[in-house]
């Protein structure tokens, strides 16, 4: 049974007064899956529950702890199950068009430490792949969106933009950095997972979500620097935007 293979995870703490009111119908199409999946929404500081009609032994509410990385940290400490959906920015979640089933499958089956689907911006209705392959030479570190093998019909990233899924004792062993921004929790967390510990992602594109937005492209340079201190990068490279960092700014030998 599916309540017993995976947990739903959901930071709304940083949603838009539009985007929270999207939630109680949300939790209506998780009450569709044939089993009560167990749900942890994290709820900002401004209400006091999520308006989320779920069953009480099914959901659980927790306080905004300030930033969505003490948030997701949080949320894990309560995963019972050997899988978890993080729910990233979203907005619906359509039980036919989620296919979460098919995402537990392929999570073993590829060989992978998160499998991902596409994404729907829910402002202007637009899908994305949200696959990005990655490079990382020479202090250098290049997304660009697509992908180089596939498998399953399922696509190898080395970043993943929307909701994925991920092994629930992978995601405890490897926690989100509390001391980062918000816009570069996540590019630090798969950089760390796919450069470092060699880990490899995937994306299914016949699941698909809906989500408020996709990661923030407005990313400030000095929010970007924090990311790239951790890992000694001088120049970042996303989607034509480029972020370029002398060497004594992120701890690289020389001037």
């Amino acid at each position: 049974p599916l309540h017993r293979l995976f947990t739903i995870a959901i930071d709304i703490s940083q949603y838009s007064q539009e985007d929270l009111k999207m939630v109680p119908s949300m939790c209506n199409q998780i009450m569709e899956m044939p089993n009560k999946v167990k749900v942890i929404i994290t709820v900002p500081n401004k209400l006091d529950s999520s308006q989320c009609a779920l069953a009480r032994n099914q959901l659980k509410e927790l306080p905004n702890l300030g930033s969505p990385a003490k948030n997701w940290n949080n949320m894990v400490k309560y995963v019972d199950t050997p899988y978890m959906l993080v729910a990233r920015d979203i907005v619906r979640f359509d039980v036919n068009d989620t296919r979460i089933e098919r995402l537990i499958r392929e999570l073993p089956a590829l060989g992978v430490a998160a499998v991902g689907g596409a994404v729907r911006m829910e402002n202007n209705g637009h899908w994305y792949r949200g696959c990005y392959s990655t490079i990382y030479r020479n202090f250098t570190y290049v997304l660009k969106s697509g992908y180089r093998h596939s498998l399953h019909e399922c696509l190898y990233c080395g970043h993943l933009m929307g909701p994925f899924l991920t092994e629930t004792e992978f995601i405890k062993k490897n926690a989100l950095k509390e001391n980062l921004p918000n816009t570069v929790t996540f590019y630090e967390w798969f950089f760390r997972a796919f450069h470092v510990q060699k880990k490899k992602f995937a994306l299914c594109p016949d699941s698909m979500f809906s989500i408020q937005n996709i990661e923030n492209t407005n990313i400030s340079r000095e929010d970007m620097l924090q990311f790239a201190k951790i890992h000694h990068i001088n120049i970042i490279h996303k989607d034509g935007q480029e972020w370029s960092y002398k060497c004594n700014e992120v701890g690289v030998g020389g001037a």
